[in-house]
């Protein structure tokens, strides 16, 4: 993940995607906040704690875990809605083994794949919005 930070760092703030797993209490999205980006969603527990229990929150936890699964099927309009730029991919986002390539498949002709690891179809990097 040093890479990853290291390229994040170097590119200009934006706002990232990270995939936020539990509603609190997590690493994610740290690697996004410490490379110096605005994470797309924080923990969402904290956020509705935070903001007043916005249903919103919830919308948006549920369409980042569509989107990791593969299962937002207008994940490229989505992305650009929400002017995501960088969208991460770490190592616990290889546990559904096609999501990789349904979300490839949908964000690809705006979004560049940088690949930083692989072996086989395990892999960790990120897609950048194509300018």
């Amino acid at each position: 993940e040093s890479a990853l930070l290291d390229h994040l760092r170097q590119a200009p703030p934006a706002i990232v995607l990270q995939h936020v797993r539990e509603g609190a209490f997590t690493g994610a999205p740290g690697l996004v906040m410490h490379a110096g980006h605005q994470a797309f969603l924080g923990w969402p527990e904290h956020e509705k704690l935070w903001r007043g229990q916005r249903a919103d929150i919830d919308l948006r936890a549920n369409e980042v875990r569509r989107f990791y699964r593969g299962e937002l099927l207008d994940s490229r309009e989505w992305l650009i809605k929400n002017r995501i730029e960088h969208v991460l991919w770490l190592k616990g986002d290889n546990s559904v083994p096609t999501a990789f390539a349904g979300i490839q498949g949908m964000i690809g002709p705006d979004y560049e794949w940088r690949e930083l690891y692989v072996v086989g179809e395990f892999r960790v990097g990120l897609w950048s919005r194509r300018r």
